[in-house]
């Protein structure tokens, strides 16, 4: 978005309700045939509205600038962390023995790592529903889902120290899966069932990922645990 109109919507957030007059007037550095223009744009987009020659935010502009940081000049809009789902899915096969649900990445950022599967949490929905539905529509199943860990994952580049990943994990336990396991068909990922003691031998893992039991490693009580480390493998 345009540096005007950025902030022509500051104006707008901490003085909701303004005339063209006003408004024009606290942006006084460009043309009012420029201004009118910029404007006319937020209209246009939806982000601003008039009635009455009196020009105030949408719920789209309310929610936009609700990302912008106004401790910057430059108006940027704010990155923050992704929040997402992890699920360990667990069975039991035909020989009494547990084996996870492990999805392999075919798209970069960590292309070819093995880890849990994950999805990203949409806008407005509960965790329950996104990794009920992250599940359905990557691998076909449902499974008995339960909150065990929220984890935190900040990595940063080797040089320099700069944020690469923040990423919020609502960590799931998954149980009784249903269904017949199928692979998505965006191609991103490729999902197999293995035991732990398979996994051990791999040499593809995320960092990350722990090879202990998670019924045993997790407990009952919801934890908050937050890695912060160097990544190489990005």
């Amino acid at each position: 978005m345009h540096r005007y109109q950025k902030r022509i919507l500051k104006e707008l957030t901490f003085k909701p309700k303004q005339r063209f007059s006003t408004l024009s007037g606290k942006i006084s550095d460009i043309s009012s045939e420029h201004f009118n223009y910029h404007l006319g744009e937020l209209v246009r987009l939806g982000y601003v509205s008039k009635s009455d020659r009196v020009y105030k935010l949408t719920t789209e502009g309310k929610k936009y600038v609700d990302y912008l940081d106004f401790q910057d000049r430059r108006l940027s809009v704010e990155r923050l962390p992704k929040v997402s789902v992890l699920i360990y899915l667990q069975r039991i096969n035909e020989d009494g023995v547990p084996e996870y649900l492990m999805s392999k990445r075919l798209k970069e950022p960590y292309y070819g790592r093995v880890g849990n599967m994950t999805g990203k949490v949409k806008f407005g929905e509960s965790f329950f529903e996104a990794a009920e539905r992250e599940l359905l529509e990557e691998t076909g199943l449902k499974a008995d889902l339960v909150i065990r860990q929220i984890y935190h994952k900040v990595r940063k580049e080797k040089e320099g120290g700069a944020p690469i990943q923040d990423v919020v994990f609502i960590m799931f336990m998954g149980k009784n899966p249903k269904g017949k396991l199928r692979q998505p068909k965006d191609g991103e990922a490729e999902f197999f069932w293995t035991t732990l003691d398979d996994l051990s031998n791999r040499d593809d893992l995320f960092k990350d990922v722990n090879l202990s039991d998670p019924d045993e490693r997790l407990g009952d009580e919801l934890r908050v645990v937050e890695s912060i480390a160097i990544e190489e493998g990005f």
